[in-house]
């Protein structure tokens, strides 16, 4: 006889409740991204700034490599006779775009920005959940989403970048290996291999952890994730070294990431040392010099190894490619998020009084650096 069963109230669907520590990073993000457009507004409007022509809109979603972007969702990578197209925009965040708008029937601008604040806190959500499982400490983590909310050059993740898209996987999948959901990990790094070769660091890190998993426990699936989680990158590369001159060798010329062991910055920096340079090198070579400091910060911190292999991956790809886009490498330090973890514990004890009109000044700052860059001719 089939009995029957009184479903009780509990037994109900519950109602999906975010966790307390990641709805006051997700405010706390949202305030910041406030701050930079404000700031932005405001700057757009006075002084060399005016200089842009743009005002808030045309910027967020035009200015530079948002321009390229959207070139790519009209044209993809069609380019003249005898013009190689421009393979240094990987095709995840383009191709994310035109679903959203395909989708929702917004725009291709709109949904651009869409998917941009989107993935932003989506980032931030991961980094608040991340930091919490690292320290145990809500106060930490929510410090760590706000630094990195204003490092330099953060204003682009409130543009048609696709910096916020890439930290958004980079850290879920992260996430993933800590919570060893290897298979979600080794896809959420096979689509970040389609948006950014940041993702070589996150390959690494997934690789780093799966074979020790897969060694000393002895499964399947974590040497599956390492298998799978090149893909992207790897097929992207296979594309383009169809298309360009000189194969694979060739995408390193094309994509202007030719590795120099970091030949090139020293020369940058000494010669900024010895001979002087202007003000906008001086202050880009101080952040890259204050990235270093924090990697070597990083580094007396007990992180599991994939973490610190993910950190030193995204620095190194950052500061040993050569200088052809020295302004751009703050914004390439991004996605090591982790290198604000032990300024977040130092500033920890801090009373809110003093915490929250500093880290607002340094989203200011932060927003003035990116756009100070570009009036002197720099990418952000």
């Amino acid at each position: 006889m089939t009995s029957l069963r009184v479903i009780s109230v509990s037994d109900r669907a519950q109602p999906v409740r975010v966790p307390p520590t990641m709805a006051q990073a997700l405010l706390v993000y949202g305030a910041l991204r406030v701050v930079s457009l404000a700031t932005t507004a405001f700057l757009l409007r006075h002084g060399r700034f005016q200089g842009l022509h743009a005002n808030l809109w045309g910027w967020l979603a035009y200015g530079y490599d948002a321009g390229w972007y959207h070139r790519l969702e009209t044209k993809w990578y069609a380019s003249p006779p005898g013009v190689i197209p421009p393979y240094s925009w990987f095709p995840g965040y383009p191709a994310v775009i035109d679903a959203v708008a395909w989708v929702t029937r917004i725009g291709v601008a709109p949904a651009s920005l869409l998917v941009t604040f989107a993935a932003g806190f989506a980032a931030a959500a991961g980094l608040a959940r991340l930091g919490q499982r690292l320290t145990g400490d809500d106060r930490v983590a929510i410090l760590l989403v706000a630094l990195w909310s204003v490092a330099p050059s953060s204003y682009v993740l409130s543009m048609a970048y696709s910096e916020a898209l890439f930290c958004a996987l980079a850290v879920w999948a992260l996430i993933a290996v800590a919570e060893e959901r290897w298979l979600i990990a080794a896809g959420l790094t096979g689509l970040a291999g389609l948006v950014r070769n940041s993702a070589i660091a996150l390959i690494a890190a997934v690789a780093v952890a799966g074979i020790v998993a897969a060694i000393t426990r002895r499964t399947l699936r974590p040497a599956l994730a390492v298998l799978i989680a090149p893909i992207g990158l790897a097929g992207y590369q296979l594309f383009v070294a169809t298309r360009v001159p000189g194969g694979l060798m060739g995408t390193e010329r094309v994509q202007h990431m030719a590795f120099d062991w970091g030949k090139s910055l020293l020369r940058a920096m000494v010669r900024a040392a010895m001979e002087g340079s202007a003000t906008f090198i001086t202050l880009t070579l101080i952040v890259i010099a204050t990235a270093l400091i924090l990697t070597a910060w990083l580094l007396t911190e007990r992180l599991p190894a994939y973490l610190i292999v993910y950190t030193l991956g995204v620095v190194a790809l950052a500061v040993m490619t050569n200088t052809s886009y020295l302004g751009s490498k703050p914004r390439f330090l991004l996605p090591a998020f982790l290198l604000a973890l032990p300024f977040a514990k130092v500033l920890a004890p801090v009373r809110k009084q003093v915490l929250i009109p500093l880290i607002t000044i340094l989203g200011i700052a932060s927003t003035w650096f990116g756009l100070f860059l570009v009036i002197n001719h720099w990418a952000p």
